[in-house]
């Protein structure tokens, strides 16, 4: 293989990726004929990747099983704060998650906590429905969902045809006649192989945080949950009636005092 058909090859390799992104112009028709990745595919009706079919133009998502990241926030007050933690852990051991973080904070009235936990998406309801059990009252709950599989399939998509795009590259490679050839078609190589594990990263990420759900509780123990009835100073007023006119009597002597003395000093 010469070293300009190395180049060209490049050339075309690198347009057929960026068409696949989506996102940029097709790259010109007397480039692409010289090497063709057959890197394109598409949904099939079962919900899979079908290699080998085009995947232009928009994905038909209403066949695809929902990708949805879930997640719980709820405020509880509880009898004893220790006690709900202990057996929020049983809870959590039982559904086969985990605590995430777990802050407690020491008050005079009593223990207050934050705890965040992952269980498995599909008992959540369950997970939630005992927790409430817990409370003696639930202050707020809010549950939300979070559908991605739009960008789950894009990320597939584009994972398909780096990957194809990689293959190629490494038959190149071994072809290469000299090193500067060898060197150009190494380092766009290298750039593949990032892009690749970037979306295997992200993919994971997502398969992950779809496959547990997240809950945050705020724990408030019955006694800090109780409301504050009036402050001290209206305590004072309402324990000694009259004290209010007597302090201020009091100040105003004090001041005819200090302004008497001030008018002595300068005499």
């Amino acid at each position: 293989m010469s070293k300009k058909t190395v180049y060209v090859v490049i050339v075309s390799i690198l347009a057929l990726v960026i068409a696949g992104c989506g996102g940029q112009a097709a790259a010109p028709q007397e480039i692409i004929r010289y090497e063709e990745v057959e890197a394109e595919s598409a949904i099939s009706d079962e919900g899979e990747y079908a290699p080998g079919q085009p995947s232009s133009g928009a994905a038909d998502y209403s066949t695809i099983e929902r990708i949805i990241i879930r997640n719980a926030s709820l405020s509880l007050v509880v009898p004893d704060t220790e006690a709900a933690l202990k057996e929020i852990g049983d809870l959590v051991d039982e559904l086969e998650g985990w605590i995430v973080e777990s802050y407690t904070y020491q008050y005079q009235e009593g223990l207050q906590a934050s705890v965040t936990l992952r269980i498995p998406a599909e008992k959540l309801d369950t997970a939630l429905e005992r927790v409430r059990g817990l409370a003696t009252e639930v202050r707020s709950e809010n549950v939300s969902g979070q559908d991605v599989t739009e960008e789950y399939v894009d990320l597939q998509s584009s994972l398909r045809n780096r990957e194809a795009t990689q293959s190629r590259l490494l038959e190149y490679l071994e072809d290469a006649e000299d090193t500067e050839a060898a060197l150009a078609v190494d380092e766009q190589l290298r750039q593949i192989e990032a892009e690749i594990e970037h979306l295997k990263g992200r993919i994971q990420y997502l398969e992950q945080s779809a496959a547990m759900a997240t809950i945050s509780l705020d724990i408030t123990p019955d006694e800090l949950a109780q409301p504050i009835h009036g402050s001290v100073r209206n305590q004072v007023f309402s324990e000694k009636p009259g004290f209010f006119p007597r302090f201020l009597k009091k100040t105003q002597i004090g001041c005819v005092r200090m302004r008497n003395i001030g008018l002595a000093a300068t005499v």
